[in-house]
């Protein structure tokens, strides 16, 4: 009967055991995010030696927690051609800045010391997690000296990055920085959440969602997908009838993943990319060229960001 006993405890520890460590192991891969059937986070995570991006650019110390440790750096002669040091500071009660997580670099704005270690040429397309890379979206073709910084672990074809920062959006009446083209006329704006260009918009009420279809079936707008002008619409109008401002779809698929901020306070006017509403460098309002195929913002004799 002893001996017995002693069996019968050894398989319910056995079998605990084994319950840990099933679990441990679905946890370990619930982390990991979902798969991306070959088109590889890994490959996305770890940039390439012939690649560019920011390692080239010295941010493994260009974070700061302080006004007086940025001041130190050479990126701080960069930061305040966008921002004003009230603006920076600003940003600093937030949390650190960390060049890691802008969006854009505005390459004519580096010193000498960090422009020439600029890779040239940078690709056209993003290829592994904070690639720069030059060509977000024909709608703001004319910028050209636009470096953007990929944020997405992943391609859309590959599966949705459960690990972006912002995958869930920013909250009610949030300052973001953003960037823009034109739209048809008379259609609502649309906007790129694009942190380092140094034009500010306020998100208002605001509702996030991964892709326009979560919007669509959340609003059951049911308009024939062909019609996608139509669509945005009434997507448009059924939220402004629950009281929003924005909309923000924080991975939308387009052959890459991209943040958007659909904003229903404002309908576009001109064929133009220039929108009411927009503060730039010191929070000042925007003086905006509507000759240019981007949103920009005269500042102190310069335009963020620069032609």
């Amino acid at each position: 009967m002893p001996l017995m006993a002693l069996k019968n405890r050894d398989f319910i520890f056995i079998g605990v055991f084994a319950i840990i460590l099933i679990i441990s192991c679905a946890c370990a891969l619930a982390l990991d995010g979902p798969s991306t059937n070959g088109s590889s986070l890994d490959k996305l995570r770890t940039s390439p030696s012939n690649g560019s991006s920011l390692d080239k650019l010295r941010t493994s110390d260009a974070k700061w927690s302080s006004l007086d440790n940025l001041r130190t750096s050479p990126w701080y002669m960069y930061l305040t051609k966008i921002y004003s040091d009230m603006q920076l500071q600003w940003m600093l009660d937030m949390g650190p800045i960390d060049m890691q997580d802008f969006w854009i670099i505005q390459p004519k704005l580096l010193p000498p010391s960090l422009k020439s270690v600029l890779p040239e040429p940078l690709q056209e397309r993003p290829s592994f997690y904070r690639s720069l890379f030059t060509v977000l979206d024909p709608h703001v073709s004319g910028e050209t000296s636009a470096a953007y910084q990929y944020q997405y672990n992943g391609v859309a074809a590959g599966g949705l990055d459960l690990n972006f920062k912002l995958l869930r959006g920013v909250p009610d009446s949030t300052w973001v920085e953003v960037q823009r083209g034109p739209d048809a006329v008379g259609s609502y704006v649309w906007f790129y959440y694009m942190k380092g260009s140094g034009n500010w918009l306020n998100v208002g009420k605001t509702l996030s969602f991964i892709d326009h279809p979560d919007a669509f079936k959340r609003f059951r707008i049911v308009t024939p997908s062909d019609d996608g002008d139509q669509k945005q619409t009434n997507l448009a109008e059924a939220a402004l009838a629950d009281g929003y401002d924005s909309i923000q779809f924080t991975m939308r698929s387009e052959g890459i993943f991209k943040y958007e901020i659909f904003y229903l306070r404002f309908q576009q006017v001109g064929n133009n990319p220039c929108v009411p509403g927009i503060l730039t460098r010191s929070f000042e309002s925007c003086s905006c060229n509507p000759s240019l195929k981007y949103l920009n913002c005269y500042s102190e004799s310069a335009v963020l960001p620069l032609v």
